[in-house]
Formats: structure tokens, C-alpha cells, sequence
């Protein structure tokens, strides 16, 4: 998307176009929720609405470039498996390979898989979904609630409901304020949550002005604690989301108090873990532009510009490797990229690559996370 971006022009406009992050965003909720672009930037991404026509552009190129170069997305893993539902035949075909299809957290799904469960199960026989609809939180995603909600009346006739209602974890006066707030729902599935686990202590809802307020209330809770002989370690602070840890950590720091986090960034989020993959996907295939042009990037001296020149002739030869090694990069990434070449290369970085290694010397490529690869 970044790439087709640029070539489109439109990182370098008068006013701010959307950065690539959100222009992802705006295409996969398009995508997920069936929505059209128009609906989905009146919506959810009102400050966009006056790049509608330049959106629909990027989208039509960028799905353009994922056909000429033989990838898929996330998003089209399932839009072509619900386009595949949509023919008769084939559809029957994989319905009939699954007697029976299990489905869990089914309250954070979209309207997208949605649709590919009930083409798979039309008549909803051995289908079984799990889920619970006080506990949907993945609308940021193109989740809906709707799905879990009106599942029973998809079919004739309708689903049988089983609530599970016994909490093993919660005790009864955590579960009962629990049930008063989900009372509130308007709409919802009937349950009333019921533990045996007994307990005279309350929980407590605190009002504060802020999130710094409310950093400042946790750690003298934990001073508090620790005074009447609970050690730190016996304490803890549990987050929705890593992210909404960062004014605790700093009201933490601030008095002294020591503290371990647990949560964050996943393996392959890190951005050398990223890296590595980029390489690895573009010595799988030269023709991947998105991947070269995240590795090209690393090369010290080569940006945006370098690296889209690069790859157009890469794109434009009948044969990408002879393009990458007739191509004249700038002084400072010469080296390295004649490292890439080299591995590259069947006669030898074939050999390399089946051998499961790479060969001592240079480091190929500048990690963005600030270490070699």
C-alpha cells in the first residue's frame, strides 16, 4: 500500500493524505464489513471523506499490483474464500468435507466470515458457535456484535441456545456487579453469571479526573499494600491492551517502585523479525515488490525513490535477477547490496540457502531495530 502510494503521487500532496497505516485501515474495513468506501469514511473515517475518489484510485491499483505479482493479503484470504462459497458446486463440495464446524470468540467476527460460516453450513447442521455477546471489543476491526446475536434466526429452525453461566475463576460479588452492568444492555443474550467462589471483599469503582489521576491512585495502592505486609510481587495491574500501561510505568519509575511487564509487542510484530521475513519472502520471489521494497530500505544510502527505481526495473526485465545485479545503487549501500546479490545469486546463494546458512562477512542488511541480520 506504501508503495503504490508513492508511485500514485500522493505522498507528496498539498494537503495531508492519509498515511499507509490508515489507508490499510479504511481498505480492510471496506473489505470485512461489505461496506462501500463512501459509508465507511462518513462513518469511521470522517476527516478522510474529501479523498474518496484518490482512495478508490490507490485501492483499484493496489489490487492491481497484488494480482500482477501473484500475493494476497489478510483481507483476501477471506474475501476468496467467500467468493469461492459463492459457486454452487465447489461450495457443496468443501461443506461436505466438515461434519461438523466449531467456531470460538464468535462475537468478534465480521460480516465477511460471517458469511463464509453460513455458506459453508447453510442449513446449520453440526455448526456450533461460541462466544459471548457482553464481551465484544473487536469492533475497531470491523467486528459486529450482530453476528453472535442473531445467529439463532439464521436458521429454520432456530439454533439452540446453551448458556454457560458458571464462572470458575470470579468470585460472586465481582460476578454480581458484573450482571448489573450487563443488565443494562438493551439487547443481549440472557445469562446471569454465578460462581461458587465466595468472598466479603467488594470490588470498588474508582472515579478520577484523568489517566495520570488514575496512575497515581494504582501506585499508592501498591505503597498502601506493601505497608500492610503484601509484597510487591504478590501484586498486580491487569490491562485490556500492553499499550494503556505507558502512565503507570511512568508514575512506577517515578517513585521507585520496581515492577515487571508482562505482554507486548508479539514475535513476528518486531520489526527485525519483519525484516528477516521481508528477505526471505523477496529471495522467495524477486517479483514481490512489497517485500523489496522493505529490504531494499535497509540498505544503508538507499530510500524511497532508490528503492522504487530498483524495483520498476526489476519489474519491467524479463529476468528480475539479472536487473538486480546490473543495477547501480549508491555508494553506501554498493557492499551490501553486492552481499544480497551474491545470495541471491542460483550458482551460489542457492547452494547457501539449501545448506540452511549464510555466508560469514558483512551483514546484509541494517535491521530497523537497530541490530544486524
Amino acid at each position: 500500500m506504501n508503495l503504490i502510494r508513492h508511485d500514485l503521487g500522493f505522498s507528496k500532496t498539498d494537503k495531508r493524505f492519509p498515511g499507509k497505516n490508515t489507508c490499510i485501515a479504511i481498505y480492510s474495513r471496506v473489505v470485512n464489513t461489505e461496506t462501500p468506501l463512501s459509508e465507511i469514511l462518513t462513518t469511521n473515517f470522517s476527516r478522510y471523506a474529501s479523498w474518496e475518489s484518490e482512495l478508490k484510485k490507490l485501492f483499484g491499483s493496489y489490487v492491481d499490483a497484488k494480482q500482477r505479482q501473484n500475493v494476497l493479503d489478510y483481507d483476501d484470504l477471506l474475501l476468496y474464500w467467500a467468493q469461492m462459497m459463492q459457486e454452487g458446486e465447489i461450495a457443496r463440495d468443501v461443506s461436505s468435507r466438515f461434519d461438523h464446524v466449531l467456531v470460538d470468540e464468535y462475537q468478534d467476527t465480521n460480516r465477511l466470515q460471517a458469511s463464509i460460516l453460513l455458506a459453508m453450513k447453510p442449513d446449520g447442521k453440526g455448526l456450533t458457535v461460541v462466544g459471548d455477546d457482553a464481551q465484544s471489543i473487536y469492533s475497531f476491526r470491523a467486528a459486529t456484535v450482530r453476528n453472535i446475536l442473531d445467529f439463532p434466526k439464521q436458521f429454520t429452525p432456530p439454533a439452540r441456545i446453551i448458556t454457560l453461566d458458571r464462572n470458575y475463576r470470579s468470585t460472586q460479588p465481582i460476578l454480581s456487579a458484573a450482571n448489573a452492568v450487563i443488565d443494562l444492555a438493551a439487547e443481549r443474550h440472557k445469562k446471569s453469571l454465578r460462581s461458587d467462589r465466595r468472598s466479603v471483599q467488594r470490588p470498588q469503582l474508582v472515579s478520577v479526573r484523568d489517566e495520570a489521576d488514575q496512575a497515581r491512585y494504582v501506585a499508592e495502592r501498591v505503597l498502601e499494600h506493601r505497608e500492610a505486609a503484601i509484597p510487591l510481587k504478590q501484586q498486580a495491574v491487569l490491562f485490556r491492551a500492553s499499550h494503556n500501561s505507558a502512565p503507570l510505568e511512568i508514575e512506577l519509575t517515578r517513585r521507585n517502585i520496581p515492577f515487571v511487564k508482562y505482554g507486548g509487542l508479539k514475535f513476528l510484530e518486531a520489526a527485525h523479525i519483519k525484516d528477516i521475513l521481508a528477505f526471505v519472502r523477496w529471495a522467495e520471489n524477486l517479483r514481490d515488490r512489497v517485500s523489496g521494497f522493505r529490504v531494499a530500505q535497509l540498505l544503508p544510502g538507499i530510500g524511497p525513490a532508490t528503492a522504487g527505481r530498483l524495483l520498476d526495473c526489476m519489474g519491467k526485465a524479463d529476468h528480475a535477477l539479472e536487473a538486480l545485479l546490473a543495477f547501480h545503487p549508491p555508494a553506501a549501500a554498493a557492499e551490501r547490496l553486492d552481499c544480497v546479490r551474491r545470495y541471491l545469486q542460483p550458482s551460489t546463494g542457492q547452494q547457501d540457502r539449501l545448506a540452511g546458512g549464510i555466508r560469514p562477512g558483512l551483514p546484509l542488511v541494517r535491521s530497523t531495530s537497530g541490530t544486524a541480520s
